[in-house]
């Protein structure tokens, strides 16, 4: 699960096929964010273009200057390494197609400058040409919700389950242990020094799966304590007792602030299984012994 340029390799492999069956030409330029080597997509790929290695803020406005045709995103990767860095993206490319592994996106027009619009005394149009990029903080556009941009409000749900601490959750869930929190009386779900896994989600025999990928959306409310926090959400998922997915992140790299309730979106895309005989379990994982707490966790599946 950290090995972060085999998993940009799996990702990649039929991706050439794939930009194939979109009408995507061979001598269209792609521009690969987030791509952990510099080679390997563009070659397994086989187009030209840009790869986006380092997704600091600048490197990511810098990247969306160039002149390419079409933007290629590790759909793992999307929210805790390309949106929470530039979240302005949602606004400046659109989704047009995904294969649960990448996803492509085009860019969207840029808005009009206000000082270039033609007025009611301007009899001609403002020349293409003079119409700006957009401006980094996306002025002037819409602002896109990540679930719109992801396109998951198109998308049928087959699976949703809740879980908040003050009513009694569905059999899915298990360490449920919660606390009151003394700002504002609610019982939260907790993990501290003395409790490595926190709250836990199993989902057995789960028949949406078999033969069709789908993706896991989870959101909730959390609040990490200190800014070395390294808790964790572990997505794991087992057909006959093989490990089909096993996905870490850091909750620091979902959300903006510590110490403060934040609200975490993470998606990971879920492979097809085989049989019925599968087991989707997504858990809070506490190696450091710090304290983080979560509440309204909710998980959907499209």
């Amino acid at each position: 699960f950290w090995d972060r340029v085999e998993i940009t390799h799996q990702n990649f492999l039929g991706s050439a096929h794939y930009l194939d069956s979109l009408g995507i030409s061979k001598n269209a330029k792609i521009l690969v964010i987030d791509s952990y080597t510099t080679n390997s997509p563009l070659i397994l790929m086989k187009r030209r273009g840009y790869t986006v290695i380092n997704t600091g803020r600048k490197y990511i406005e810098q990247a969306l200057k160039l002149p390419y045709d079409y933007v290629v995103i590790q759909d793992c990767f999307l929210i805790s390494d390309v949106v929470k860095n530039y979240p302005e993206i949602t606004d400046m490319i659109d989704k047009i197609a995904g294969n649960g592994k990448i996803s492509v996106y085009r860019r969207l027009p840029s808005p009009p400058h206000p000082a270039l619009t033609p007025g009611p005394s301007s009899p001609h149009p403002t020349s293409p040409a003079l119409i700006p990029d957009p401006s980094p903080k996306g002025e002037g556009r819409k602002k896109t919700d990540l679930f719109t941009f992801m396109k998951l409000d198109e998308s049928k749900v087959v699976f949703e389950d809740h879980i908040s601490f003050d009513t009694i959750p569905s059999n899915n869930w298990e360490n449920t242990e919660h606390i009151e929190f003394p700002e504002n009386k609610m019982q939260v779900g907790y993990v501290n020094e003395k409790r490595e896994f926190g709250l836990s989600f199993v989902l057995k025999n789960f028949t949406p799966l078999k033969d069709k990928p789908h993706t896991l959306f989870l959101s909730g409310k959390v609040m990490l304590t200190g800014k070395e926090n390294d808790c964790k959400i572990v997505t794991d998922l087992q057909e006959n007792g093989k490990s089909l997915l096993y996905s870490s992140f850091d909750i620091k790299s979902l959300i903006d602030s510590a110490d403060v309730w934040q609200t975490m979106n993470l998606a990971v895309p879920l492979p097809p299984t085989a049989t019925d005989n599968s087991i989707l379990k997504i858990y809070f994982w506490n190696p450091g012994k710090k304290v983080c707490y979560y509440d309204g966790v909710r998980v959907r599946v499209f």
